[in-house]
């Protein structure tokens, strides 16, 4: 069987996609994902893992674009179930976006997987798209219960079985069922394991795996180059965007370095204008300062030459208290000898004057 893959009938294949918040490998797949939704038509799709932005938006996008009637599910599994304890919640910011976007079609549910996929009926699943466990082995041990919800036209997709060279779960899984079902590869990125599980597939899709090798390679090869494309540019985009940001930030940063430098120049100028004054201060305060020196040796010359006068009065005061002593002593002498004279002088006419009476 010849493949004819003719873009003009799948246009939504050159779609960029709507909400990507970071580069990631998923990108690559984007337009196979957006071909298979065309050719797929499916009526319920479901995401089983950790719906992220970029993935389960894809499915929610080219449902919305194709205008087909179809519900959609994102089932984050909790932690425990095939996740770590960091993937447990469903970024806020998809969120906000999923319910304005495709909130009239799609849910995002956060549940344990028996109770997540015990809602759907039997037969009903089209599309089963196993994204970001951690735990492919707790999906091989419920394969009963998990292929039992698919429609006999269902396909489930596994994303991430490049992971065989470290022995990861998603190729354990895959490979547990690509010997069972027809299948298909795409190696770019982390891997796509396409597997058609349903016994009635679409016509279109079925066609893919009854092609020759060589077609096959073709699509894939096509495909690739396309989501390769997508891929790059948008790391590009993305890259731009970085650097649009960190030159905006280093912008920022610089206008802000800026107004510091102009601010330290101010402070240098006041600081230079108040050395200036500290130097002028403390220049009057040596010139005070050596004017107060000048006076203390005045004042120190004006003190000796007082201790040398107060020297002088005391000699002086010395000399004058000796004359002082001699001239007492003198003047003690000469009254003891006019003493002594007037009393002999007395007791002369004491003698006289009893003579003379004894001569009357």
């Amino acid at each position: 069987m010849t493949l004819h893959i003719n873009l003009i009938d799948h246009p939504i294949v050159v779609s960029r996609l709507n909400y990507v918040s970071t580069t990631t490998p998923w990108l690559c797949h984007v337009p196979f994902i957006f071909y298979l939704v065309s050719l797929l038509k499916p009526k319920l799709m479901v995401e089983v893992g950790q719906p992220t932005g970029e993935s389960y938006g894809t499915f929610c996008q080219a449902v919305d674009d194709l205008d087909l009637d179809c519900q959609c599910y994102g089932i984050n599994l909790l932690a425990g179930e095939g996740q770590d304890d960091d993937s447990r919640e469903i970024p806020v910011k998809f969120q906000d976006y999923h319910d304005s976007s495709y909130g009239r079609f799609s849910r995002l549910i956060q549940s344990e997987f028996y109770d997540a996929l015990k809602g759907f009926s039997q037969g009903t699943i089209d599309l089963l798209h196993v994204n970001g466990l951690q735990g492919g082995q707790y999906l091989v041990n419920n394969l009963e219960f998990l292929l039992s919800k698919m429609s006999e036209r269902g396909v489930i997709l596994l994303h991430g079985i490049n992971g065989y060279k470290l022995g990861s779960n998603e190729w354990q899984l895959y490979s547990s069922l690509k010997s069972k079902y027809p299948h298909l590869e795409f190696i770019q990125g982390e891997g796509l394991g396409v597997l058609g599980v349903g016994l009635r597939q679409v016509t279109t899709f079925q066609e893919l795996f009854e092609s020759s090798s060589q077609d096959v390679a073709k699509m894939q090869t096509i495909c690739a180059k396309l989501g390769d494309s997508w891929h790059y540019g948008h790391q590009a985009d993305w890259l731009r965007r970085q650097a649009e940001d960190q030159c905006h930030q280093l912008q920022e940063t610089t206008r802000s370095l800026e107004k510091e430098l102009a601010l330290a120049h101010e402070h240098q100028e006041l600081f230079s204008v108040e050395l200036e004054d500290a130097k002028f201060g403390e220049l009057q305060f040596q010139e005070e300062l050596e004017a107060s020196r000048g006076l203390v040796c005045e004042l120190r010359q004006e003190l000796d030459s007082l201790r040398h006068q107060v020297k002088e009065l005391e000699n002086l005061r010395e000399q004058n208290e000796g004359e002082l002593v001699g001239r007492e002593q003198a003047h003690q002498q000469e009254l003891d000898s006019l003493r002594q004279a007037h009393r002999q002088e007395l007791d002369s006419l004491v003698e006289q004057l009893d003579s003379a009476i004894e001569e009357l």
